[in-house]
């Protein structure tokens, strides 16, 4: 073996120990040269002409932001080290020690970033199987991201057998486990073996080899045996031994990495590592996960390797597809391999060509639409319109008649609160085009929901009951329209919904937020109250988690105005702030933004007015702000006196919503304001009059018949005062 030697104490300053486990001993140091920190591994002698030279050599070559870059391979006083990057964070086990709540979206993300890693990984020629995958060995970083640390059991597949095993009983897959207790059987053995051909070795594993049922509970490393190679010599016990294990090592591939990534996930994303005797699927710990989520972390973690996924690549496309629909996913994942399926018989049976060649280009455009209503789901988030619209005419033009594309389009509309433009569209646009019955469910119930959010009840609870026609057991489908009935009065019928709604799986969460909205509509705060602080304390589900921040808030709003009142509408809904998704953090913001504003109206407190200002510039900036949440700002500006902003924001709206008489009638209202303070000899009317002009002329235009607006027939009134007082 070929290492690198250098003046070791010139080179590295050691700056101490990070941690210690059967592969090696690892240190944090300082390269001198690079003039940064660096982690130094140093390799157990017993594995030093087993793995780590391949293991450096290839790792040099992989670069990922996702695992440390293997910087080099040094020798130094008879000790190998390889050289790592050394990376900034917090292990996830650290983190969770420490109480860390995890957002299902960060969950997500990570676990896309650690399966990209894998990707890279399992791609190399040979293979390379890190096998040591937990939560020691994800690194949290402080730009939010995770690294795979700690290459110190990962086996390079090159056809020969030098697999090094160990494993960390909490979080390895069950083939490894096995083929573990099989090379501690054979050293065991092996003396008595080459004795005795055929006579049964009868003496106890040695105390230290000895791996109790306890262990698979306790999290502690396993990884002191040597490699075992086969051997040229005649074929005694031994060697049928060994030549077993070279059987057992090829179950152990991409699946057993992909088996202890799940199970770390499921740890990291439940706070509860999964029981291998009685598994718990992680739903039951969080009934707020997304369903689609939690079944690829299940299919992780299924005993058998062909039950799980079979490559890194599957599981990435499983967790980019993530936010469609479970059923079109589960289906997506069955065409996926159909398709693989249908390649294979093609080659075989070419007489089948037609009928398999039809089916292929199916299921291709099937996995085309999943791909673009996903990307539609991403822009969804990200608040990105261009891109979900350009997402939305692919898929369409794959599929017109499926519903996944419309109803992302339409809680785009929904998640921005343009409620009117969510119904046109899903009922105009959408709804013609839809043949299955799931789909029209799912567009009548988020029409429902739209006109709800409008407080048009009667029309929300005609949409709910054209929903159920389609799907009879949607449950969410009977909790909102229990809330719809339970704000328009009708509490006994509610009642009777919520029930149905129980009956059709709602979780607890749901079944809390709803028992307050009834108990609300009864004036019965105290327990709505209590209702609404239990389902925040109980769901995962961060859209009704904010729901019933909301809740509360309205509660609190409902009291006299006092600054007390205020105060505690402001810490409520900070604390909502701070423990809901950014996803849904809109209305919370505008809602504490109003509670400041309310709270500055009170005690004429000019830092309330630029609080308000700040959290709807929040707003803005996160693309969900409109023509009101400018105003708003610019009406701050105005009652405080500044002028210069709120001209500036003036400005901004023209550019941004374009000739609006609104916003031009506001300029001349600021620029009366500004001639008010000074004095007679120095005002000038001039810009006053250019505004009021433009702002009437277009008033003309856009005014309803039979409809006026106060503000803008105000400002006649001034702008004649001023014309007979002789200004213009």
């Amino acid at each position: 073996m070929s290492t690198n030697t250098l003046d070791f104490d010139a080179t590295y300053t050691i700056l101490g120990v990070i941690g210690k486990g059967g592969g090696g001993t690892v240190y944090k140091a300082y390269h001198k040269r690079l003039k940064k920190e660096v982690v130094l591994k140093k390799i157990h002698k017993n594995l030093t002409e087993i793995n780590a030279r391949n293991e450096a050599d290839i790792l040099k070559n992989l670069k990922s932001p996702y695992m440390p870059q293997v910087i080099d391979f040094i020798e130094h006083d008879g000790d190998v080290y390889t050289v790592m990057e050394y990376v900034e964070g917090k292990s996830m086990k650290n983190c969770m020690a420490e109480g860390m709540h995890f957002y299902q979206k960060d969950a997500l993300k990570w676990f896309r970033q650690l399966a990209e890693a894998l990707l890279l990984l399992h791609s190399q020629n040979p293979m390379i199987i890190h096998g040591d995958i937990k939560p020691d060995n994800i690194m949290l970083t402080p730009q939010g991201d995770v690294c795979l640390i700690d290459f110190n059991v990962s086996s390079i597949f090159d056809g020969k057998y030098n697999q090094v095993a160990g494993y960390t009983p909490a979080y390895a897959a069950p083939e490894q486990i096995s083929f573990y207790h099989q090379v501690l059987s054979l050293r065991t053995r092996e003396k008595t073996d080459d004795l005795q051909d055929e006579t049964e070795c009868t003496e106890p594993l040695p105390r230290e080899t000895v791996l109790k049922a306890d262990d698979l509970k306790n999290d502690i490393e396993l990884q002191k045996t040597e490699a075992v190679s086969v051997s040229d010599k005649p074929m005694g016990n031994a060697g049928k031994r060994r030549q077993a294990l070279i059987g057992m090592q090829s179950n152990i591939d991409a699946r057993t990495d992909i088996y202890s990534l799940g199970i770390t996930m499921y740890h990291i994303i439940s706070g509860k590592r999964l029981e291998r005797s009685s598994p718990q699927n992680i739903r039951e710990l969080l009934p707020g996960m997304y369903e689609t989520f939690a079944y690829i972390v299940m299919k992780c973690v299924q005993n058998a390797p062909e039950d799980r996924f079979q490559s890194a690549e599957e599981l990435l496309d499983a967790l980019n597809n993530v936010y469609t629909s479970t059923q079109s996913y589960k289906g997506l994942i069955v065409r996926q391999r159909a398709v693989r399926g249908i390649l294979l018989v093609l080659t075989v049976a070419s007489c089948m060509l037609t009928y398999y060649g039809l089916q292929r280009i199916q299921q291709e455009r099937d996995i085309a639409y999943n791909h673009y209503v996903k990307k539609e789901a991403e822009a969804r988030l990200e608040g990105n319109e261009k891109i979900l619209e350009k997402a939305f005419k692919k898929a369409i033009n794959i599929s017109q008649m499926s519903a996944d594309a419309y109803i992302e389009k339409g809680w785009y509309f929904y998640d921005h609160e343009k409620y009117e433009d969510a119904i046109s569209f899903l009922l105009e646009e959408s709804a013609p085009y839809i043949k299955d019955n799931k789909g029209l469910s799912n567009i009548y119930y988020l029409v429902g929901k739209s006109y709800a959010e409008l407080e048009e009840y009667s029309k929300a609870h005609e949409m709910f009951q054209k929903a159920l026609q389609y799907d009879t057991e949607n449950s969410s489908v009977y909790q909102e329209d229990a809330i719809v009935m339970a704000r328009t009065g009708k509490t006994k019928a509610a009642k009777k919904r919520l029930a149905e709604a129980k009956k059709y799986g709602l979780e607890s969460s749901g079944i809390d937020y709803t028992d307050g909205e009834i108990a609300y509509s009864e004036s019965d705060m105290e327990q709505a109250e209590k209702d609404f602080h239990k389902a925040i304390k109980e769901t995962d589900d961060e859209y009704l988690k904010m729901r019933a921040y909301m809740m509360l808030a309205r509660i609190y709003k409902d009291e006299d105005k006092t600054v007390e009142n205020c105060d505690e509408r402001i810490t409520l809904l900070t604390e909502a702030k701070e423990n809901v998704d950014e996803q849904y953090q809109n209305a919370i913001i505008q809602e504490l933004a109003q509670a400041y504003i309310d709270r500055s109206a009170l005690n004429n407190s000019r830092d309330d007015a630029l609080e308000a200002v700040n959290l709807l510039q929040n707003v803005i900036d996160n693309g969900y702000g409109n023509y009101d949440t400018y105003q708003t700002i610019e009406t701050l500006y105005h009652n405080f006196q500044m002028y210069d902003e709120e001209e500036a924001e003036l400005k901004e709206m023209l550019q941004v919503f374009g000739e609006d008489y609104r916003t031009y009638m506001h300029f001349a209202y600021l620029e009366a304001a500004r001639q008010n303070q000074l004095a007679n000899a120095s005002r000038s009317y001039r810009k006053f009059d250019e505004y009021y002009q433009k702002a009437s002329e277009i008033y003309g235009s856009q005014k309803k018949e039979n409809q006026s607006d106060p503000l803008m027939e105000n400002l006649t009134t001034i702008y004649q005062d001023v014309k007979s007082g002789g200004w213009i």
